[in-house]
């Protein structure tokens, strides 16, 4: 703590001086007054000499000077803590407008300091041989006032620059607050507003952050003008002895730091990072102990002082990439992106096997913080490119599928609209007749060719990282090229609105589907040439998914559908009216780090209860897929297996088939817009009833087109 403040009101403690030669003897005569009185303006400045005891608390002084009217005040500095070198006091000047004021600062050099030298002092201060330091005013957290003393204008240059992005930062931030109270006072009689108005809590962080690192890069400056001071005693005492000395301290430094690359080589780096100090103690002029010093510094989390070793280090060092580098990874994890990506960049246009595949990383991940999506997926790749690292390359990739997600929904957003269309053809040995809709339940007529068409529109009226809403309609058409298989030919249309819900439960990432649908059937029943509505249906799904590792989803289904058969072959036992419910559970297991092979499996029942006796039945089912990529055809192979046991138990002939089917599929896109397909399935049903039994295969190909707008 500071021991005390000195506070000098020059209108009613001090005489006011002028520079004029003739006043010489006046200035000999400067009190030091400690009356409390105006508003005080606190003074810093970093000294190592002033720095005598490290054991306690070390006092100084230093003069002020008004410009305009010539005042001079002394005011005493203490320091801020033993052995910090930072020193401060708090002086009030009635001297106006504090920042109008501007004084001079002068600070008497460690020689003069004493009685004897105060006097040579004061004279070469009325000549004017005695150069003023250069000083940046700034405002406090606290609302006062502060002056801040360097010794060379480029540290003052540097520290203004940062105090005015500091206070822009904050403005920004402060004008954006007042926005969202504004904006959650009006959403007291209108919500929507502040639903599409309302302050996004990650630009909120990223303003923080970024007023927290020119925080931390005011304090480097502090940092940087003590270490710079401790160099030049050292390299001026080192100027000062004999070569045999000379020779006794590069000695003892090469001893220490071989024993601190031996701490270092252990973990331990504070021990290190003291033994690399004592180096650079007894030689100043060896600049690797200061860029060891840093790194030592730097894995012990004090990126701050890391960095202000690593600026010690000439930047024609031969080490100027690992140099380089390390300042990027300090100032990553100060947050301070803007200075973290030119030294990334540097190394990785380096090409060094070691730390170039690294710095691309770091600066992808300052891309994507920036949602500088095609720039972070260069960076990932040029790992993809360069990495030695599996484990860093797996990251990588899954940074680009992640911005290739992020780019996928802004395109959404953008783009409210998606159509997607198929057109197809399929050689089916077996075709099934099923007018009831329950495609694994019909009679078997004979093998056909048959085409299809598929439209589906939909359109996303919520589209919110938590939120989604996208009305859907879906069409279907199927032709056969034979009359005599045609009224198994479906036109089936669906209208749905699934909502969704992103977020969390029970610590798990969490989506909430609910999805209400209308949906038609329309057959050529009476095989006279048109289709009509068979059957219409309401149905209502709830799907729960969870993220339960990085290698599992786990989604759990409940399904409602109501059916209204219009069939008038549909009364009596035959009666298809049904309310049919489905617990199902879908799992996706990645069998790999980089989650490109999957296996998918389901579980369910489902239970129909139609209103006629022959029509009710219960099933199980169950299936797996595998997937995978072949990156030889830049394709994707799956290999399917399913079965279900479904049970009549009411029926006039009681009733059980087993089904067992397996397919695999190839698909393959041709461009960013259309995709190919070719599927082979082969399914066998056995039965009780004999005409229920059948086997058949398919073959299918489609093309499949996707477009937004």
């Amino acid at each position: 703590m500071i021991r005390h403040l000195v506070l000098i009101t020059l209108t009613f403690t001090l005489s006011y001086f002028t520079f004029a030669q003739e006043q010489a003897d006046q200035l000999r005569q400067i009190p030091v007054a400690k009356k409390r009185s105006g508003t005080a303006t606190r003074i810093v400045y970093g000294s190592v000499t002033w720095n005598t005891d490290p054991a306690k608390i070390d006092s100084a002084f230093l003069f002020l000077r008004d410009r305009k009217s010539g005042r001079i005040a002394k005011v005493i500095l203490d320091e801020s803590q033993p052995d910090s070198s930072t020193f401060s006091g708090a002086f009030s000047l009635n001297w106006g407008d504090v920042e109008k004021t501007r004084p001079y600062v002068y600070i008497p050099p460690q020689n003069l300091r004493g009685e004897n030298g105060m006097k040579k002092f004061r004279e070469m201060l009325v000549s004017g041989k005695i150069k003023n330091k250069p000083v940046v005013f700034r405002k406090t957290e606290g609302g006062g006032m502060a002056l801040d003393v360097y010794d060379t204008q480029e540290q003052a240059k540097k520290a203004y620059e940062i105090m005015k992005t500091q206070a822009h930062k904050q403005a920004e931030l402060d004008k954006r607050s007042q926005r969202t109270k504004d904006l959650l006072e009006k959403a007291k009689t209108d919500e929507s507003v502040l639903e599409s108005e309302k302050l996004a809590e990650e630009e909120k962080k990223k303003k923080l952050a970024e007023i927290e690192a020119t925080k931390k890069e005011a304090e480097r400056i502090r940092l940087e003008q003590i270490e710079r001071q401790k160099e030049q005693e050292r390299l001026k005492m080192m100027a000062t002895m004999a070569a045999a000395e000379k020779a006794k301290r590069a000695t003892q430094a090469v001893n220490l730091a071989q024993q601190a690359m031996g701490f270092f080589v252990k973990s331990d780096f504070a021990k290190a990072s003291d033994l690399f100090q004592q180096a650079v103690e007894l030689n100043p002029e060896n600049k690797d102990y200061y860029m060891n010093y840093g790194i030592a510094l730097y894995r012990q989390k004090k990126y701050n002082e890391a960095l202000v070793m690593f600026d010690l280090v000439p930047q024609n060092t031969p080490r100027v990439v690992e140099k380089r580098f390390y300042q990027g990874l300090s100032y990553f994890n100060l947050k301070d992106f803007p200075n973290a990506t030119p030294q990334f960049e540097f190394v990785k246009e380096k090409n060094d096997k070691n730390m170039s595949p690294s710095a691309a990383f770091y600066l992808g991940l300052i891309q994507m913080s920036n949602k500088q999506w095609e720039p972070a997926k260069e960076s990932f790749q040029h790992v993809l490119d360069t990495s030695t690292d599996p484990a860093m390359d797996n990251q990588a990739e899954a940074y680009i599928e992640s911005i290739s997600a992020q780019q996928a929904w802004d395109k959404k957003k953008e783009k409210p609209f998606t159509l997607t269309a198929m057109m197809g053809a399929m050689y089916d040995s077996n075709v099934l007749l099923t007018p009831d809709g329950d495609t694994g339940s019909g009679t078997a007529i004979e093998g056909d060719m048959r085409g299809t068409l598929m439209g589906l529109l939909q359109y996303r009226a919520i589209f919110e990282r938590t939120h989604e809403w996208v009305p859907t309609f879906m069409t279907y058409y199927q032709r056969s090229s034979k009359d005599s298989v045609s009224t198994a030919d479906p036109f089936l249309n669906n209208l749905s609105a699934p909502y969704k819900y992103k977020g969390t439960a029970w610590g798990k990432g969490y989506t909430l589907t609910a999805k209400p649908a209308y949906e038609t059937l329309n057959l050529d029943a009476n095989n006279d040439g048109t289709r009509e509505v068979v059957q219409n249906s309401y149905l209502a799904n709830i799907d729960n998914t969870f993220v339960m590792s990085k290698k599992w989803i786990a989604s759990y289904i409940f399904e409602a559908r109501m059916d209204d058969s219009l069939l008038p072959s549909s009364t009596g036992d035959a009666n298809a009216d049904a309310m049919k419910y489905t617990l199902k559970t879908k799992h996706i297991n990645f069998l790999n780090e980089k989650r490109k092979k999957i296996l998918m499996s389901y579980l369910g029942f489902v239970l129909n209860t139609a209103d006629g006796k022959d029509k009710k039945y219960q099933r199980i089912e169950a299936g797996a897929t595998f997937i995978k990529p072949l990156h030889w055809w830049e394709s994707t192979w799956t290999l399917g297996l399913s079965v279900y046991q479904q049970t009549y138990p009411d029926a006039s002939t009681k009733r059980t088939d087993l089904n067992t089917g397996v397919n695999t599929s190839l698909s393959r896109p041709i461009n960013e817009w259309l995709n190919f397909s070719l599927a082979l399935a082969y399914n066998n049903n056995g039965s009780d009833v004999s005409s229920n039994q059948y086997s058949k295969y398919t073959v299918t190909t489609n093309l499949i087109s996707k477009t937004s707008f």
